[in-house]
C-alpha cells in the first residue's frame, strides 16, 4: 500500500511505518515478560493475539487506489499465443503474475533477501536466551532487545530519508546497509558483560533498522509499481523461507555447541552472502 501511494517519497514514508516496530520492540519485550510472569506464556500469548486484532481495525481504514500502471491492457496488446492459453490457467497466471519467476531481477532480488532473512531474525528470537546464557537476569535480557529497538528506529527514519534524497542508488544502500548488519551479528558474540551487549545491541539495532525499510521501497524499482502487490506477495512468500529456517538452524547450533556463538557467526554469514547475491541484480 505505501508503494502505491508513494513516488517521491517511498522510502522515506516506508522508514516512517516500519518505525512502529522499532517502538513495539522497545515496549514490547520487557511487557511480554511481564505478562509472561503474571499470565503464563498462554495467558500472555491470548493478551498479544487481542492486540493484534486490531490489525483488522487499522486494515478497513486503508482504502485502496488505482494507478495508470494498473489498468489492464487494451485486448489489441495482447500477444498472439495469449488467445491459445486455457482459460483457467490463463486467470491463475493473471490473478498472481505468474511471469514473475521468470523475471530474472525478481528472482536474484528474492534469493538474495531470502538469505538475509536468515539471519535477520536470529537476534529477534536468540539474543535474549543468550543474554541469560551469559548470567544476566531475564529483565536484564529482555532489555537487550528494547535498546537495540531505540536506534532500529532512528535508522529506519534516517534511511528513507537518505534513500529519498537519492545521494546513491537504493540497491546501494541496501548492500552496504546488508554488510553492516551482518558484521554487527559476527561481533555479538564477542560481548560477555551486560555493558558491552547493551553496545553491541545498540550496533545491531541501527544497522537492521536501516537495511529493514530498503527490503521494500527497493522493489518497485525492479519489477515497477504496476506489478508490486503480486511482486510483493511472492516476494514475502520467498523470503519467508529464510525467515523458517533461520532461528531453528540457530537453536540448533545452539544445542550442539552449546552457545549461540556459532549461530550468531552462522546469522552474519547469511547476510553477508546475500548482500554478495545483489551484485548478480541486471
Amino acid at each position: 500500500m505505501i508503494a502505491k501511494y508513494f513516488k517521491r517519497r517511498r522510502s522515506l514514508a516506508t522508514g516512517l511505518a516500519f518505525t512502529g516496530v522499532g517502538v513495539a520492540s522497545f515496549f514490547f519485550s520487557p511487557l511480554f515478560q511481564l505478562l509472561i510472569d503474571g499470565y503464563g506464556w498462554r495467558g500472555a500469548l491470548q493478551i498479544l493475539s487481542a492486540m493484534m486484532l486490531n490489525l483488522c481495525v487499522c486494515a478497513a481504514l486503508l482504502r485502496p487506489i488505482t494507478l495508470t500502471e494498473d489498468l489492464p491492457a487494451a485486448p489489441g496488446a495482447l500477444p498472439d499465443n495469449g488467445a491459445k492459453r486455457t482459460a483457467c490457467w490463463g486467470k491463475v497466471t493473471s490473478a498472481f503474475d505468474l511471469t514473475l519467476f521468470l523475471h530474472r531481477g525478481f528472482m536474484v532480488y528474492s534469493f538474495a533477501m531470502t538469505l538475509m532473512t536468515t539471519g535477520f531474525f536470529v537476534p529477534y528470537i536468540h539474543l535474549v536466551p543468550h543474554g541469560k546464557n551469559l548470567g544476566l537476569s531475564d529483565y536484564e535480557a529482555a532489555f537487550l532487545m528494547s535498546v537495540s529497538a531505540i536506534t532500529e528506529t532512528v535508522a529506519r527514519l534516517f534511511s528513507g530519508w537518505v534513500a529519498d534524497i537519492q545521494l546513491i542508488r537504493k540497491i546501494h544502500m541496501l548492500f552496504l546497509w546488508g554488510v553492516l548488519t551482518g558484521v554487527s551479528l559476527l561481533l555479538i558474540p564477542s560481548g560477555n558483560s551486560y555493558s558491552s551487549l547493551i553496545g553491541l545491541s545498540l550496533l545491531y539495532g541501527f544497522c537492521s533498522g536501516g537495511l529493514a525499510p530498503l527490503f521494500f521501497s527497493t522493489l518497485p524499482e525492479i519489477v515497477g509499481i504496476g506489478r508490486i502487490l503480486n511482486a510483493t506477495g511472492l516476494f514475502l512468500m520467498i523470503m519467508s523461507i529464510g525467515g523458517l529456517l533461520g532461528p531453528p538452524l540457530s537453536g540448533f547450533l545452539e544445542d550442539v555447541t552449546g552457545s549461540y556463538t556459532v549461530s550468531f557467526m552462522t546469522a552474519g554469514s547469511f547476510i553477508l552472502a546475500g548482500s554478495l547475491t545483489l551484485f548478480f541484480l541486471p
